[in-house]
C-alpha cells in the first residue's frame, strides 16, 4: 500500500528553531492567546512537531465517524453498503486521501486529494492553498512538487505563518479573543479533537508544550 510521506528525521528541534523567529516577525507572540492558540494548533496537527504530512491511518470505525462531516465519505460508505473490512482495506493512503479531498478546497484534478494533502506546520491543504501559497513565496516549484512543503522545514514553518496571517486572517482575532473552539472549526472544518486542543491551549498559556522556545 501506499504511505504518506513526509520529513522522516526527528524534527521537532529543527521545526521549533525555524519556528520561533517566524512567529516573532510576524508578531504572533505579542498576544499571550494568539500564541497559545496557534502552538496548540500546529502542536495538534503535527504530533508534537514530528509530522509535517498527513497520515490517514484511520480505522474503518473512524472512517465511518467522519462520515457524519465529510459528504466524500458518505457517499463512499452509501457506494459500499457493507463497508466491511475487507472493503475498507483495500483502500490505500494514497485512495484515502484522495475520496475524502475530492472537489475540495479548490481540488479539480483526480489525485489532488493526495497531492495537495495536509502539509507543514498547521498541515495546510488542497489545491487552492497551495497555488496561493505558491504564489505569495515565488516558488511556482510548490506546484510541481507540493511535498515541498512537509519536506523542506523553512516550507513547513512559512505557510504555518501564512495560512494563520493571510490564508484565513480571522484566525488572529478569534484566537487573541480566547474562542478556541472557533479556532478550531478555522483550521479544522468542524470540532473533531477539541477537547486534547483545548488542553493543549491551556498548557501553553502557561508556558508549557512541546513547542516551547528551549
Amino acid at each position: 500500500k501506499s504511505k504518506v510521506v513526509g520529513i522522516k528525521r526527528d524534527i521537532r528541534h529543527e521545526y521549533i528553531s525555524a519556528l520561533w523567529p517566524a512567529l516573532e516577525k510576524a508578531g504572533i507572540t505579542k498576544n499571550k492567546n494568539e500564541l497559545a492558540a496557534f502552538l496548540a494548533s500546529s502542536d495538534h496537527e503535527t504530533k508534537g512537531g514530528t509530522d509535517m504530512a498527513e497520515l490517514p491511518q484511520y480505522s474503518l470505525k473512524r472512517w465511518r465517524e467522519l462520515a457524519g462531516k465529510q459528504k466524500n465519505i458518505r457517499e463512499w460508505l452509501n457506494q459500499h453498503p457493507n463497508n466491511t473490512q475487507a472493503e475498507f482495506d483495500k483502500l490505500s493512503d494514497k485512495d484515502k486521501l484522495n475520496i475524502m479531498y475530492a472537489g475540495q478546497n479548490g481540488n479539480t484534478q483526480p489525485g489532488d486529494g493526495y497531492r495537495f494533502r495536509g502539509q507543514g506546520g498547521l498541515h495546510m491543504t488542497g489545491r487552492d492553498a497551495y497555488d496561493k501559497f505558491s504564489t505569495y513565496m515565488h516558488r511556482p516549484d510548490i506546484m510541481r512538487n507540493p511535498d515541498l512543503v512537509g519536506t523542506d522545514i523553512h516550507l513547513a514553518v512559512q505557510s504555518a505563518i501564512w495560512v494563520w496571517t493571510v490564508y484565513k486572517p480571522n484566525l488572529r482575532r478569534v484566537a487573541q479573543q480566547g474562542n478556541w473552539n472557533g479556532v478550531r472549526k478555522i483550521i479544522n472544518g468542524g470540532h473533531i479533537g477539541d477537547a486534547d486542543y483545548t488542553r493543549k491551549v491551556n498548557d501553553y498559556l502557561k508556558g508549557k508544550g512541546v513547542l516551547m522556545k528551549p
